[in-house]
């Protein structure tokens, strides 16, 4: 996380912040998005990291076509007692939530990111989440559980998805990987051993794993350029939140003033990339925004 600005006003003080992940490229179809996503994940294992929260919700696209993986909130370091349950039910590994004779919990390493990625894939490919869905949480009813939550643990635990007919069926290639990757038992899953194990599976083949990794593919389609957010009239003022209601009212004692004294900050990289896309605004333009006598650069 990289600290971009700050800056106070009389009730507030203000902090931007830029996650900077590691991203390579990003192309429109499925298939392509799921390359990158891999090597980004391969690269927080070579650092012995664990990420614990692949899901479509944590993959952006930026308005360069690139992808971005956020929320690295869970993210930590593998060890050989790393155990419990983290991330987001559905995409959860079933050794997270594996239990011994002794009814304690079972360790996990790299391979449950795997898990999840090939819950992720095969939702991209289908648009249904293997053990999010209807057929899911009946499969927990049907062993008489009654907690919709509990329901999809017992489907990642022990149901075994129909990739072949139905609303999740897929070409052959796209089944065996998925297959193999959201296998119950860690070590029998693709990439468990090496993440080569997936790159070289037929579903990539012709892919230009080199250029992925320098970044040097161009995406093919890039996002438009108009706001992708909803408006705030369809966001809400955060009223109904009893933390926002009096906001407004919130006034920075003294005691804040010192804790923030010294934070008043700007990264100059950042400084200097908004001062030449200023400057390139008004060369569009044609005409100048800011009075020359104000200026701290031009450009020709």
């Amino acid at each position: 996380m990289r600290l971009e600005f700050v800056w106070e006003v009389s009730k507030q003080t203000c902090i931007v912040c830029l996650f900077i992940f590691i991203f390579l490229t990003t192309i429109t179809t499925t298939y392509h998005h799921h390359h990158h996503k891999n090597t980004t994940v391969q690269a927080l294992h070579a650092a012995n990291y664990v990420y614990r929260d692949l899901k479509p919700e944590n993959i952006l696209m930026g308005d360069d076509g690139r992808i971005k993986i956020i929320d690295f909130g869970l993210a930590t370091q593998v060890t050989p007692s790393l155990m419990g349950a983290a991330g987001t039910r559905g995409y959860w590994p079933p050794e997270m939530l594996r239990r011994n004779g002794q009814g304690k919990k079972s360790p996990y390493g790299f391979s449950a990111d795997w898990f999840s990625f090939g819950c992720m894939l095969a939702e991209f490919i289908t648009g249904v989440s293997p053990f999010r869905n209807a057929k899911a949480v009946q499969f927990g009813k049907n062993k008489g559980i009654k907690n919709k939550g509990e329901c999809v643990d017992a489907a990642t635990l022990e149901m075994e998805p129909d990739f072949t007919d139905g609303p999740m069926a897929m070409d052959e290639d796209a089944r065996d990987l998925c297959t193999r990757l959201i296998k119950k038992f860690a070590e029998d899953r693709i990439g468990t051993n090496s993440p080569q194990e997936i790159m070289d599976h037929p579903w990539f083949d012709g892919l230009d794993w080199e250029g992925i990794k320098s970044d040097t593919l161009q995406p093919p389609y890039v996002p438009p350029k108009d706001v992708n957010a909803q408006s705030q009239e369809s966001i809400g003022t955060f009223q109904s939140d009893p933390d926002y209601k009096n906001i407004e009212k919130q006034v920075l004692e003294e005691k804040d003033h010192k804790f923030y004294h010294d934070w008043t900050w700007t990264c100059m990289k950042s400084f200097e990339s908004e001062v030449v896309e200023f400057l390139q605004h008004e060369k569009s333009l044609g005409k100048q925004l800011v009075k020359a006598g104000k200026r701290c650069c031009v450009i020709s």
